[in-house]
């Protein structure tokens, strides 16, 4: 018995190449300086991120807006607008954008101002990420609903569409659902008399307070909507690759290493 073979023994017999799709042999062409490796993975880490979509110029492609707000989408029109410009407000207020601006404004010797800086470098307060923004929804299908179970059910599936829309095209935001007391709109409208004022939550809109005796529109959509509303806000990864620093109250306390 036994068999038959060859012994390897030069290394171009386990030299192994790579090709490509079109049965040629791939050859090293360039080598990337470390300079071009950083900014490659910087590049990528914005776009994974969302930074690289916070700009003050951003705006929807007409796809994605009729996706989110036209015929069946989830979301009214004033809510993508609010999205909008709550994505341009993390581009112009990102601390590394500011930092690029400037930086760029001194190679070029550029006038017309001066760009600020956030914290310890200009001496201002440290920049703080923009508040969350709330949504309302699209809730046009229920307010001619009567039976309560159905509303509720029909309710909770544009909830449900509004969350998986941002998850799905707007991943570098998070969102929530809060609840929101009608009866507020109510004494508004009413002057609140023999009544202890009570307090709008923090998180709703300022202009809801303001507005309250008045906006007979908002107070529809939010009795359509059952109250709930959806509060968006930016996630920490994109929050970090912009530059935002990190709330105190995250920072691990002074001497205490990771357990």
């Amino acid at each position: 018995g036994g068999f038959r073979g060859v012994f390897k023994h030069r290394f171009e017999d386990f030299h192994v190449h790579e090709i490509s799709k079109d049965g040629q042999i791939l050859h090293l062409q360039s080598v990337l300086s470390r300079e071009e490796v950083a900014l490659e993975i910087e590049e990528k880490r914005n776009t994974e991120s969302g930074a690289a979509f916070c700009r003050p110029d951003f705006s929807f492609s007409s796809d994605l807006r009729q996706t989110l707000c036209g015929g069946g989408g989830p979301f009214l029109e004033s809510d993508v607008e609010a999205l909008e410009s709550f994505i341009r407000t993390l581009g112009c207020a990102a601390p590394s954008r500011k930092k690029a601006s400037s930086q760029e404004t001194k190679e070029t010797g550029g006038g017309g101002g001066s760009v600020s800086f956030s914290g310890e470098q200009s001496g201002e307060t440290e920049a703080v990420e923009p508040s969350p923004i709330i949504l309302i929804g699209r809730y046009d299908a229920c307010m001619g609903m009567q039976d309560e179970k159905e509303k509720n059910a029909a309710r909770k599936d544009v909830r449900k569409r509004m969350h998986e829309a941002v998850r799905e095209h707007l991943f570098f935001l998070n969102s929530d659902t809060k609840d929101f007391d009608l009866s507020l709109f109510e004494e508004a409208q009413g002057g609140g008399e023999g009544e202890e004022e009570r307090q709008w939550p923090e998180w709703a809109p300022a202009c809801w307070q303001r507005e309250a005796g008045g906006d007979e529109d908002r107070r529809r959509q939010l009795q359509a909507a059952g109250g709930k509303v959806m509060r968006v806000f930016a996630k920490r990864t994109c929050l970090d690759a912009l530059g935002f620093p990190k709330p105190k109250d995250e920072a691990p306390p002074e001497g205490e290493g990771a357990q």
